[in-house]
């Protein structure tokens, strides 16, 4: 939930509501802005109406998050998010490639992907758990007609 404060609601104001925010178990968002002070709610929405947030004096408005990923949404930070593996930042500006094989087989097998995908510039190597193939003789899926 994204609560958007009045512009005459003070720091004070803010803290407030966040404090009643964490009573009620759910994580809160201080997002103070030029023109306004914005918070976030993270939660159980149900938990979050029975606050009646809209009720407050000092709230001009309050929006449900909708998307699936409330902590990275332009709702809630407007700036690029980043991850960093490493040396390499996953997001922002610049874009990103991790490659590797489906299925690690052997340790060469892995290191020789691993110089492939280095040398043509992905950022890092991803690889599936270790399984053996199994044989396609043993395979139990034919049933011999007739």
């Amino acid at each position: 939930m994204i609560i958007v404060l009045k512009p005459t609601a003070t720091e004070q104001d803010a803290k407030q509501i966040l404090a009643r925010i964490e009573e009620a178990g759910l994580k809160p968002l201080y997002m103070p802005g030029v023109e306004r002070i914005v918070l976030g709610a993270l939660g159980d929405e149900r938990v979050l109406q029975k606050l009646h947030f809209d009720a407050y004096p000092v709230v001009e408005e309050v929006k449900p998050i909708l998307t699936k990923y409330k902590m990275v949404s332009r709702e809630v930070q407007p700036h690029d998010s980043t991850v960093k593996i490493g040396n390499a930042a996953i997001g922002g500006e610049k874009f990103a490639v991790i490659a590797g094989p489906c299925s690690v087989e052997t340790e060469a097998q892995l290191m020789s992907v691993a110089e492939v995908v280095k040398k043509h510039g992905a950022v890092a190597l991803r690889g599936g758990a270790f399984k053996p193939r199994t044989s396609r003789m043993i395979f139990r899926g034919w049933v011999k007609m007739g």
